[in-house]
């Protein structure tokens, strides 16, 4: 039990748990349609996603609870910014269906991982994933305009990180 107060006391722990509250305040900037809000909010929430790594490997207090506390915040972060962008811009779950479906096949991807695995991975498509879909919520939300480009983008780089995973899973079988 002390390992685990331990941990809470990190100052990289402390980040997540603000990306972790960041997340649920979201919610409501999304649900009341505060797009101001909601855009400050998506920013500080995608700075404390970069930077409680960086604090954790600069202070040498990288940890497997850290490690695993980071990816399922990230999880609820990204499978949150689909419920967010359809109460913000339902049209474009009208025109992009099949960006729906690659995000929920990455997401089944992610989860049969950890459950067959028990394991949380922090690899780079993964992250370069996370930037993508951060900036095209944010693009479209301040914007109001549905970037072709970004989504393209965004979504081939979430197709390439299910790729992955699904490998990662097809040689661990």
């Amino acid at each position: 039990m002390k390992k685990e107060v331990r941990e809470l006391r990190k100052p990289a722990t402390y980040i997540s748990l603000l990306r972790l509250v960041f997340t649920g305040v979201l919610y409501w900037a999304a649900w009341t349609r505060n797009e101001a809000a909601f855009i400050v909010l998506l920013l500080l929430a995608g700075l404390t996603d970069a930077l409680d790594g960086y604090v954790a490997r600069k202070r040498n207090e990288q940890s497997e609870f850290g490690a695993k506390l980071d990816s399922v915040i990230d999880y609820v972060a990204y499978g949150s910014m689909v419920v967010w962008l359809y109460w913000l811009h339902p049209e474009l779950f009208r025109m992009t269906a099949t960006g729906v479906l690659l995000f929920t096949i990455t997401v089944y991807a992610i989860l049969k991982f950890i459950v067959q695995e028990k394991k949380f991975l922090h690899l780079w498509p993964s992250k370069v994933a996370a930037v993508a879909a951060y900036a095209f919520v944010l693009v479209t939300v301040a914007l109001g305009v549905y970037v072709e480009l970004l989504y393209a983008v965004t979504a081939i780089v979430v197709f390439a990180t299910a790729y992955e995973l699904y490998v990662l899973l097809w040689r661990l079988e």
